[in-house]
């Protein structure tokens, strides 16, 4: 399972669903869902999320959320 499947389970998890097409779209989350979304990412992937992300502003779209886990992986 690629970091996009993975992600994908992680926000519907969370009752957010993204279409294969919407991926560039910028996500309509609240602040309580997107604090979920970093904690479940980070214990999915165990990673630690920088915290510069947690302003919200790089991580506008689920593409901006696979970027952001495939750097921490590679780093």
């Amino acid at each position: 399972m690629n970091t996009a499947e993975k992600l994908q389970k992680i926000f519907e998890k969370n009752g957010i669903f993204v279409d294969e097409d919407e991926r560039e779209d910028p996500l309509e989350i609240n602040s309580l869902q997107f604090v979920k979304l970093l904690v479940s990412i980070e214990e999915e992937f165990s990673i630690q999320i920088d915290e510069d992300y947690y302003s919200g502003e790089g991580l506008q779209s689920f593409s901006d959320f696979v970027n952001m886990i495939d750097g921490a992986l590679n780093q």
